[in-house]
């Protein structure tokens, strides 16, 4: 059976995160046996983090590098592999709620014109962080340095700010100019065919 999403973790030296964040991806609801593929690259990592996946985890699909590729090619390196459909770039300190897949998936499923979905991070002690934005102009800048993007009525003008942290801002579905990468579903094809990653970026 083809699996429907092939999930992609980057490793390095963060054993115990790296168990949970695929431990949260492995028990995503809404996915029968087989429809979640999961694959960790691991860049080297000096501690026993490949090791002591293959012995507990065995369903997850484990690479390991001789060297580090960074962020950007060790993603790539998972995409090469992948055979799913959708393609989730998980950090290994990104960890997903039980429905979380299955809510990205289905916007995917629904809305064929979005080639990539990220959802809403939070921190650890639940306060919001920063997922998706707009690309920098002297306008957004400007509104953002100035504070002008916070004034009451004042920020109703600025319908797509540099910086997103309005709680209110986050109720809706929007289409931001860039999502994290911590977490982020995109259509494998497309992925592949824009060519990933620039691997000349080691991490951002």
């Amino acid at each position: 059976m083809k699996p429907l999403v092939s999930i992609i973790l980057v490793s390095y030296n963060t054993r115990d995160y790296t168990v949970k964040a695929l431990k949260s991806a492995i028990n995503s609801r809404g996915f029968k046996a087989g429809e979640i593929e999961v694959i960790m690259i691991d860049n080297n990592s000096p501690d026993d983090t490949v090791k002591f996946i293959k012995k507990n985890l065995p369903q997850v699909k484990v690479i390991a590098n001789k060297d580090n590729r960074g962020f950007g090619g060790g993603n790539n390196q998972g995409a090469d592999l992948a055979k799913g459909k959708y393609l989730l770039l998980l950090n290994p300190d990104a960890f997903l709620e039980p429905d979380s897949l299955r809510i990205m998936v289905g916007i995917m499923e629904k809305r064929q014109n979005v080639v990539s979905v990220g959802p809403q991070l939070h921190f650890a002690d639940g306060s919001m962080q920063q997922s998706c934005g707009y690309l920098p102009t002297p306008f957004r800048v400007m509104a953002w340095m100035w504070w002008l993007d916070k004034i009451p009525l004042v920020k109703l003008l600025f319908a797509t700010p540099y910086h997103v942290f309005d709680l209110d801002w986050h109720k809706k579905d929007r289409y931001p100019e860039w999502l994290m990468g911590a977490c982020v579903l995109f259509r494998c094809d497309e992925f592949l065919s824009a060519g990933g990653f620039d691997e000349k970026i080691f991490m951002y």
